[in-house]
């Protein structure tokens, strides 16, 4: 490892921030508009040998935490044997004991890089079945958890194993992130010092605990988490040899204007949001148009972007009709259906909510129209609490949020240069039924890092899975390994398994032409009963039904260009 120390506090507090009472503790009401400093300093090493006389795995274990590191106190050391692993219930109290854990030891870390930062950090080292390998975990939502589970099921697979709350220990899995307002430090972990710090101590916590680094590094997360993996590979390129980034919020800002511009178009409604009933007949009128777009009538939208269903042909003709929609309600899903545009400028800010997601609109971004738009501290700190999303200006106000929280929580780099020079790989997945981070985000992503870096698909592969939802659920099959937590079928197949897939494109050179999902029967992954396989085709190839045999069966389908 390069580095010897430790991130030092950031220093110099911006006084601009600290004059509006943005800084330490202090709920401010605005912010004056300047970028927040990024982390400088250095990271913490281990030493990289455990002593030769130490030969017992406890003892090395032990001696991970003998040294003092400035900013890191080890508060768990422990070499746990095989067996069951009860979750601490200070942390989740509703937690289930994890069974069957192979032998290993457990690291649970508390760094402080800034005199305002809280970062929890859990490392897992397997005991005799370490498999070589380092594999670092994102988060979801604004974090403030660990997942065990996550851990107990890289653990199971050989990894050395890690997993931060980024720093936000307090907050949920949820759109709450109260805990950052006014704690400019605390925006720098939560964006990406926590998930740095998290793999430079784990990769060093690895070599003194078997006397030699990890072979290859990986990172694995969704939404937050596949944002934290783009962070990684555009900040640290040396951090990790591949990477699986599914929906990822690298453009958080972006993302969460999207969010709010839905919160805002509904709440805008004469009566706000929109009725059940019509939903689903919208939803229904949708799959009629466009479900054999790639060949078969499956129930499933597989090409939104080819689907051009107008929905001003279910508008009422007559005020009290039941089976229409009004002319407001048209026109907000005209509005929802198109990308959200800076009015100045033509550019693009967020991604349309794609065609066939109508069922997750109301239920996949989990919105409340009586309370202030999802992630609202994003634009209530910068802009005041009293701000009011439903004025929002989509070019004075973006820009200001930019310019304060953008270079911080934003990995939206183009040039990933270093990265694939030194053989990185990166999978991207997105559901099609995604209505909290649309896949049309990281296709743009993805075109514009080929146009700058060059030759994307060498080093970047992007899955869209037809009917899935966010990360995860949904209509379409969703099971390929893209949780970690839920079991694969045929785990460590290359062909359906995404780490296995990751593996072996970083260590072999042989890149994933194609993924195939699973549909569970009621989404029962744990009943194990097949209702469907399909293949997931790499951007911008989709999967087309090739006109005979089981449209149920992956084997009835070919990876096609769009034409």
């Amino acid at each position: 490892m390069r580095k010897t120390t430790l991130y030092k506090a950031v220093t110099g507090m911006m006084v601009a921030a600290i004059a509006a009472g943005c800084g330490g503790g202090g709920d401010s009401g605005g912010f004056v508009p300047v970028v927040l400093p990024p982390a400088t300093g250095t990271t913490p090493v281990v030493p990289p040998d455990a002593p030769p006389q130490m030969v017992s795995n406890e003892e090395r274990c032990r001696a991970i935490a003998a040294q003092s590191l400035p900013g890191t106190e080890f508060t768990v050391v422990e070499y746990r044997p095989a067996g069951d692993f009860p979750v601490p219930k200070q942390i989740i109290p509703t937690a289930e004991t994890i069974k069957s854990l192979p032998e290993f030891c457990r690291l649970s870390v508390r760094l402080t890089p800034s005199n305002d930062s809280d970062i929890k950090v859990e490392i897992w080292l397997p005991g005799d079945h370490w498999n070589g390998r380092m594999l670092g975990l994102g988060n979801g939502g604004f974090a403030g958890f660990i997942s065990y589970e996550s851990l107990a099921a890289g653990l199971r697979r050989g990894y050395a194993v890690a997993h931060t709350d980024m720093g936000t220990g307090g907050a949920t899995l949820s759109f709450d992130g109260s805990l950052l307002r006014g704690h400019p430090e605390k925006w720098i972990d939560w964006g990406y010092r926590s998930t740095h710090l998290m793999t430079v101590l784990s990769k060093a916590s690895a070599q003194r605990f078997y006397s030699k680094p990890p072979a290859k590094s990986y990172f694995m997360g969704c939404s937050t988490g596949g944002g934290q993996g783009i962070h990684e590979a555009t900040r640290y390129p040396d951090d990790y040899d591949g990477i699986i980034s599914g929906a990822p919020a690298n453009d958080r800002i972006g993302t969460h204007i999207g969010i709010a511009t839905y919160w805002a178009t509904m709440k805008k409604l004469p009566a706000p949001g929109m009725p059940a009933d019509k939903m689903a007949l919208l939803s229904s009128a949708v799959l009629e148009a466009c479900d054999s777009d790639d060949g078969v009538q499956d129930g499933l939208i597989s090409r939104p972007e080819k689907c051009t269903f107008n929905p001003r042909v279910l508008q009422c003709q007559d005020a009290g009709g039941a089976n229409c929609l009004t002319a407001d309600q048209v026109s907000a899903v005209e509005k929802l259906y198109s990308p959200v545009i800076d009015p100045v400028t033509g550019a693009v800010i967020a991604p349309q909510l794609e065609k066939g997601s109508e069922p997750n609109w109301s239920a996949g971004l989990a919105i409340d129209l009586s309370t202030k738009p999802p992630f609202g501290e994003l634009f209530s700190w910068v802009l005041g609490n009293d701000f009011d999303f439903l004025n929002f200006d989509y070019f004075r106000d973006r820009q200001t949020v930019e310019s304060v929280l953008g270079p911080v929580v934003n990995a939206t780099s183009k040039d990933l240069t270093k990265f694939r020079d030194r053989g990185g790989k990166i999978i991207g997945f997105n559901g099609t039924m995604d209505a909290l981070i649309p896949p049309a985000g990281f296709e743009k992503y993805l075109t514009s890092v080929s146009e700058t870096t060059g030759a994307g698909d060498s080093f970047i592969r992007f899955y869209k899975a037809p009917g899935m939802d966010h990360c995860g659920g949904g209509l379409g099959p969703n099971v390929f390994g893209n949780d970690i937590a839920t079991p694969v079928p045929l785990a460590g197949d290359p062909s359906r398994d995404l780490l296995a897939a990751l593996e072996r494109w970083v260590e072999t050179g042989d890149a994933p032409d194609r993924i195939i999902a699973t549909k569970f029967k009621d989404n029962n992954v744990a009943a194990g009963e097949v209702a469907m396989t399909r293949p997931l085709c790499p951007f911008p190839k989709f999967a087309k039904y090739d006109g005979v045999g089981d449209p149920n069966s992956e084997k009835s389908f070919s990876c096609q260009q769009p034409g």
